[in-house]
């Protein structure tokens, strides 16, 4: 069964991966495709002694590259923040080469501040996600990803049996996947700019939503427009607004403000035409 939802996962991830060309999102669903494989090689080896820990302690330590991946998803920085994610996947890889090379592949058990830390990665890089459209997909993977990290540390808090435990959590990070791509298949009644911002909201997560919104709202407020930018997509301030009225009003500037924000992420075909917006709007005017 795990060796079958793996592949469903990794078919899943290829098809974002292809679909995501041009944005800066391609890495991160790129080490998903590579912890995914890794996790599903594993699971179909059905590896149960105490010699094989050091390498499952690396697939279940890869399975968090693509959540702090997403942390560095802007241009031009994106490029070299792929290196800071693998630098740190060595850094976090050290217990298993101790143990292989100082203690004879014996078992990994984490203590102090390297479960404190892990914890903390596993919390920021799903968490980042909790509020968006795949907040189920990343709610599984958070306690996927625990149920696995449980394994190591020397002080258990779930209290199962390890082998339980490293099962029931990998079945859970290999649904992730599926669940967050038939959530992101719900569509919602939203069109032009306030679809474009939704699909980048659940695409990259929490962080990098606020940072573009916050960029927005200012951009907005130094040409004194109403028009402001939340989580939920385009309102308006009714208190500057000279007609009091709660409809946004998206012109050619704000799309162009918007445009130049989010191009630091995405590619062009995430983005509606400029001209045809225009060109809308002005034909919705006269009528």
């Amino acid at each position: 069964m795990l060796a079958g939802a793996g592949c469903c996962s990794l078919a899943l991830l290829w098809w974002a991966f292809v679909r995501l060309r041009g944005t800066t999102l391609r890495a991160a669903a790129g080490w998903g495709l590579l912890a995914t494989l890794v996790l599903t090689i594993t699971a179909a080896l059905e590896a149960q002694d105490a010699a094989n820990s050091p390498w499952r302690y690396l697939t279940t330590i890869v399975t968090l590259a693509p959540g702090i991946a997403v942390f560095g998803a802007k241009r031009p920085q994106d490029r070299a923040w792929f290196f800071i994610v693998l630098t740190l996947l060595v850094v976090l890889a050290l217990p298993s080469l101790e143990s292989w090379f100082l203690r004879d592949g014996g078992r990994i058990e984490l203590h102090g501040f390297r479960s404190v830390f892990q914890l903390l990665l596993l919390l920021a890089g799903t968490g980042n996600y909790w509020p968006t459209r795949c907040g189920l997909a990343a709610a599984l993977l958070a306690i996927g990803q625990w149920m696995l990290l449980d394994e190591f540390s020397a002080w258990p808090l779930l209290g199962f049996d390890r082998a339980v435990c490293r099962q029931v959590g990998t079945c859970l990070v290999l649904a992730a996947p599926i669940v967050a791509a038939v959530l992101w298949r719900v569509q919602g009644t939203e069109d032009g700019w306030a679809k474009t911002w939704l699909r980048f909201r659940n695409a990259y997560g929490l962080v990098w939503s606020v940072r573009v919104a916050e960029r927005f709202n200012r951009a907005m407020l130094q040409r004194q427009s109403p028009l402001r930018l939340g989580w939920q997509g385009f309102t308006a301030d009714t208190a500057m607004s000279p007609e009091g009225q709660a409809t946004p009003t998206i012109d050619r500037p704000a799309a162009r403000s918007l445009q130049a924000l989010l191009t630091r992420f995405v590619a062009a075909d995430w983005l509606p035409s400029i001209a045809k917006f225009e060109c809308r709007n002005k034909l919705d005017a006269d009528a």
